[in-house]
């Protein structure tokens, strides 16, 4: 940058620039002054200053209204090294550099972290939690600005009182992470996160980082995931500077570790960047070192399964099933490289994903049942990746059998009421290794009295053996006829069913 700052803002503008405001400089003065990143040309330049010198305030591009692609900035510190936060809040225009006011927040707060104030699906601008001086507390109170009135108007508190990041994620619910709780002398860093629905006013708890940390950077990258970087754990008076950064993953709710920065970084600002990379600059240490550095962060890429659970059900054992398909999808920016994909018991697998999947690109992966063994079998696909949400795996299921029935269905046609009609035969085959022992064969089903049977199998058919079940059809009544020949055994998958079907017809 231009000019060394800390707590200064940072947003993504809709032409591709990073406008950069605000802040503290190097001698602790708060500075009003602005500048714009050219991410094509990778240069800095200077732009017209706020009306009001500001540092940790918050930030939001309109996205809706005769308003849309100006940059709102409210609240912050008018003073270095702490104060009373300001309420004022005021509009930046690309297309002119200049800025403009607007209604000041019902709550004069400021923000210690990325401070980018989320877009909701309706085009208002949430501003949640913040504090203020002196002496130091925070809220959990929020407030929602209306593009079209310009007007802040009070919403649903947080469930915690500390002035975490927050993003709007794709599901178009905000996620809310880490933070300073409580009042100074005694306020700590937490690693807790909340979302809050702007659908029903309502805020539920979601999984917590690994590390509580402040000063950090929440962004929303262009897979979907959030990231939060660097920051500093401890509380009021400790300091420890943070160079981890984690990756939260919104469909299942949880966080995993990625890349650390370069170098430690607090009251920095993080901006997405057209091409996915994330730009982090300035910011300060805990040693109080002003920073004009920045660094750009590659998100991992981000691997998709189209399912996470497949059936198979019932197989005969020592037979291969009809395939099932699973989709591996690479939603990342960057090239996903896969190390390995692998069936667990009696599955087996086939693809086409070779050794990697291109950003925005999908490979198919192809699963088959031959169990080994009757009753319920379990296994599963396992791939390992250098995805952040690596191994990815696919949940299978399946019965084995060892009960073959032939023919695998009974269809006696037409017959006239009241008559019976010639038997149709059921073959059952032990193709298991050990005796099969059945305790029960009887015909059941909408219209089981319709159909009778009998049968040579006895308690005990050997390995190997075959028995018959002959079933004979007198329809009661005209019209079709439904049930179906039941085998109860040890077999496996059982009981095991052979449809039967006939139709009635008059004399």
């Amino acid at each position: 940058m231009t000019t060394p700052r800390e707590g200064h803002r940072a947003i993504l503008l809709p032409d591709g620039r990073v406008l950069v405001a605000g802040g503290q400089t190097t001698s602790c003065t708060t500075t009003a002054t602005a500048e714009l990143y050219d991410p094509i040309t990778g240069t800095w330049a200077g732009t017209g200053s706020m009306n009001d010198a500001r540092s940790h305030s918050l930030a939001a591009v309109i996205t809706a209204g005769p308003l849309t692609g100006m940059v709102l900035v409210a609240g912050g510190d008018s003073v270095c090294g702490g104060g009373p936060a300001i309420a004022a809040a005021e509009f930046y225009d690309p297309n002119t550099g200049t800025w403009s006011g607007t209604s000041s927040m019902g709550t004069a707060r400021n923000f210690a972290g990325t401070a980018t104030l989320p877009a909701l699906p309706d085009g208002s601008v949430l501003a949640v939690g913040g504090g203020t001086c002196c002496p130091y507390h925070w809220f959990n109170t929020a407030e929602s600005f209306d593009p079209l009135n310009q007007s802040w108007t009070p919403t649903t508190p947080k469930t915690t009182t500390a002035q975490g990041d927050a993003v709007l994620m794709p599901n178009g619910v905000v996620l809310v992470a880490g933070g300073l709780h409580g009042s100074q002398p005694t306020s700590v860093t937490v690693a807790t996160a909340e979302l809050f629905d702007s659908s029903t006013g309502t805020w539920a708890s979601t999984s917590s980082m690994s590390v509580d940390r402040t000063a950090d950077t929440l962004t929303l990258l262009a897979s979907g995931q959030a990231l939060v970087a660097g920051g500093f754990s401890g509380g009021w008076g400790v300091c420890n500077d943070l160079i981890s950064a984690e990756l939260y993953d919104s469909s299942a709710g949880t966080w995993s570790p990625t890349g650390n920065m370069t170098t430690a970084r607090l009251f920095y600002t993080a901006t997405l960047l057209p091409n996915g990379q994330v730009l982090a600059a300035g910011g300060s240490d805990c040693e109080g070192n002003v920073k004009s550095s920045a660094e750009l962060y590659t998100p991992p890429p981000v691997a998709t399964l189209s399912t996470t659970s497949l059936t198979f059900g019932v197989q005969l054992v020592g037979t291969r099933s009809a395939a099932q398909r699973a989709t591996l999808t690479n939603t990342g920016t960057t090239p996903l490289t896969i190390s390995s994909i692998a069936a667990s018991g009696d599955f087996v697998q086939r693809n086409d994903c070779g050794s990697g999947v291109p950003a925005g690109e999908s490979c198919t992966i192809k699963v088959a049942f031959r169990p080994s063994a009757k009753g319920v079998q379990t296994g599963t696909v396992t791939i390992t990746d250098d995805a952040a949400n690596s191994p990815q795996t696919i949940a299978l299921t399946g019965t084995g059998t060892v009960v073959q029935l032939s023919p695998s269905a009974l269809d006696f046609g037409d017959q006239v009421v009241g008559t019976t009609s010639d038997p149709q035969t059921a073959t059952v085959t032990n193709v298991g290794s050990e005796d099969l022992h059945i305790s029960g064969i009887g015909v059941g089903g909408a219209n089981f009295g319709d159909f009778a049977e009998t049968t040579t199998c006895g308690s005990r058919l050997a390995a190997g053996e075959s028995c018959t079940i002959d079933v004979t059809f007198t329809p009661g009544a005209r019209g079709d006829r439904h049930a179906s020949l039941k085998i109860v055994d040890d077999g496996g998958a059982s009981p095991q069913a052979v449809p039967l079907a006939g139709t009635g017809v008059p004399r």
